[in-house]
């Protein structure tokens, strides 16, 4: 883990945050360091001072195409970076972007408004730009725990399941693990909102003020996907 997290240390940038303030180093080596010298379609939801495509360049020593989503136009004169205007509130930019750019990304990183209903927004609409095997990161959950507040100027309400990103991915602890489930409870994570996306998980992973998500691939896998549960007869067996 300290190769993962030195790799990280070195393509530390002032224009970004995700280091010297999240400490982000810590987990995501565990998650990207085998795509590297490898070619990585790599998407960035909200730009600011675009330190973090810098970053991500030299992580992946330039072996990366980055896209980039912001509410603002911005621009970058490193190769193989392409900045699309997109307002991640906004469901039908979303869906217009997902559109264009179906099953293309290795890896997608949220680090927009930072607004729950937003980043549940941009994973729900976003999800099937993520191919299979994909890593999908939530950054800045830290606004699930604000209740009533605002941010960037965005006012919003966590204190409800449907509001708070945290609360809502809870249910992904039981679709990583729905092969053990009841039929009432596989059909309740199918109507859920996010149904698509926790139908598609293969790992979920809590950290300090991040989530990340990976995405199910059954070109590899499909033995372990949707199957009967082997001892399916031992669930409530002495009710």
């Amino acid at each position: 883990m300290k190769t993962n997290q030195n790799d990280f240390l070195k393509c530390d940038n002032p224009n970004t945050d995700k280091i010297r303030q999240h400490g982000y180093h810590r987990f995501y080596g565990l998650f990207l360091n085998e795509l590297r010298g490898k070619h990585v379609e790599l998407l960035e939801i909200g730009l600011n001072h675009m330190g973090s495509v810098s970053l991500w360049k030299d992580y992946f020593n330039n072996g990366v195409s980055i896209n980039g989503i912001d509410i603002d136009d911005k621009t970058s004169d490193l190769p193989d970076v392409f900045c699309h205007k997109v307002d991640q509130s906004n469901e039908s930019d979303l869906s217009a972007f997902s559109q264009r750019m179906n099953d293309r990304f290795d890896v997608i990183i949220d680090d927009g408004s930072h607004v729950p209903l937003h980043q549940m927004l941009t994973l729900r609409i976003l999800w099937p730009t993520l191919r299979a095997g994909g890593v999908y990161i939530l950054e800045d959950i830290e606004t699930s725990y604000w209740g009533k507040s605002t941010v960037y100027g965005y006012p919003f309400d966590a204190t409800t399941e449907e509001s708070n990103t945290v609360e809502t991915l809870r249910h992904s602890i039981d679709a990583v693990n729905s092969e053990f489930l009841g039929s009432p409870a596989r059909e309740a994570l199918k109507a859920h909102p996010l149904g698509a996306v926790l139908a598609g998980l293969e790992m979920v992973t809590f950290a300090q003020n991040c989530i990340v998500l990976v995405k199910k691939n059954p070109a590899d896998f499909s033995e372990y996907y949707d199957r009967e549960y082997r001892f399916l007869s031992r669930i409530n067996e002495t009710r």
